[in-house]
């Protein structure tokens, strides 16, 4: 009788477990359009280019996220996301959920997660200055906007948050050897090899970590204020010489960088401001602008840093406007390598909670030092529909 008493009880309890709330949400963004692109000065050798749309941070993705109540406030999850090509519905080459892919646990303490996610300097700076497609630039220039086998934690609380992450050795940019082959490096040296990370666990490799920091909150007058900070080291990183302008053998050194982002929105009458300026400085393998159009001769450099400014305006509940500049200079042994300017301009009009339409234009100027491309000039400009779902 005892013995069926406690065979009933395990059963029980696993009965308990078996029904414990969970939700699973299906979630992404299909975003279509077309892109067009007209290089003049110094860049005769590129064709002007007419495409419909590639993907980008604020472009496609699908995605799988959910969570079971464990019970006592504490919680399991997990995030599966990629990118989605929605011009010919393609996903990243070779990875499936190449943006996140992560389990774990959260409750008062925080969360805690396992896995691929976005590193502290892209959870700090990404997301937050506005533009599609022609128009969209990255924030900083050394950075890896993703970790690989990492540890991941954060806390939010009365809108201040903290994040930090650490990798394996080796294992911040993924399990094995990745090696970044760049078409066009520069009229002296031909194409070739820009840079290698190791690979995860191997003899002399280096851990990446992160850490960050961040205010959101009201400040006085309906003014909300933005603060973020970030470090982020991603571990040895080995460049080439000529990749860099620096002759003799290749060197490795740590890829790292650090920034940050002040933000404000003003509110007036039923519309609102949004003013931001976003600073970053990196060392170890720096690139010039990050779309491949608006760098006419990819050149890489010691050190960067890149100035971001961006004024935007909500117009009503269903429109909305932005402004903004970007100014990204990288040196190799105190000489500038590269120096570039992106200017750019865009609307986006909301049909529902859901779809939006919007059209964007920017015009960038290049000074590759050490490239084919020494003043090169583009002008791009974009149109297409986005749906979240």
């Amino acid at each position: 009788m005892k013995k069926t008493l406690v065979a009933l009880a395990v059963l029980g309890s696993f009965a308990g477990v078996a029904s414990a709330a969970t939700s699973v949400t299906l979630y992404g963004t299909v975003d279509a359009g077309y892109e067009g692109w007209t290089f003049g000065k110094d860049a005769s050798g590129w064709d002007n280019t007419f495409v419909q749309g590639g993907t980008s941070e604020k472009n496609s993705k699908i995605g799988v996220r959910g969570q079971e109540d464990l019970g006592n406030g504490l919680a399991a999850i997990f995030t599966l996301e990629g990118n989605l090509g929605a011009d010919v519905g393609e996903t990243n080459a070779g990875q499936l959920f190449n943006r996140e892919t992560t389990v774990g646990l959260k409750g008062s303490f925080g969360e805690v997660k396992i896995g691929r996610a976005k590193s502290q300097m892209e959870l700090a700076l990404g997301g937050i200055v506005p533009g599609h497609r022609v128009a969209d630039v990255d924030l900083y220039s050394v950075a890896l906007a993703r970790h690989s086998n990492g540890l991941f934690y954060s806390y939010d609380n009365a809108g201040f948050s903290f994040g930090a992450d650490v990798t394996t050795k080796g294992g911040a940019a993924g399990n094995s050897q990745s090696t970044f082959v760049d078409t066009v490096t520069g009229s002296s040296t031909g194409n070739g090899i820009m840079a290698t990370f190791g690979a995860e666990g191997a003899t002399g490799e280096k851990v990446g970590y992160g850490v960050r920091l961040g205010y959101a909150g009201q400040v006085g007058g309906g003014v909300t204020l933005l603060a973020r900070a970030a470090y982020q080291n991603d571990g040895n990183v080995t460049a080439t010489p000529y990749a860099l302008g620096v002759p003799g053998a290749s060197v490795v050194r740590k890829q790292r960088e650090a920034g940050g982002l002040l933000a404000a929105v003003i509110p007036f009458s039923n519309n609102s401001l949004t003013v931001g300026v976003a600073y970053a400085q990196g060392k170890g393998f720096a690139s010039d602008l990050a779309d491949a159009k608006l760098a006419a001769g990819r050149v890489y450099a010691d050190k960067a840093r890149t100035l971001s400014a961006v004024v935007a305006g909500g117009f009503g509940s269903n429109d909305s406007a932005y402004v903004k500049y970007q100014q990204r200079k990288g040196t190799t042994a105190g000489a500038t390598v590269y120096n570039g300017n992106v200017w750019a301009v865009g609307y986006e009009h909301n049909l529902s909670k859901r779809t939006s339409v919007y059209a964007d234009v920017a015009y960038a100027t290049i000074k590759n030092t050490g490239g084919d491309y020494n003043k090169a000039t583009a002008t791009g400009y974009s149109v297409g529909v986005a749906h979240s779902f």
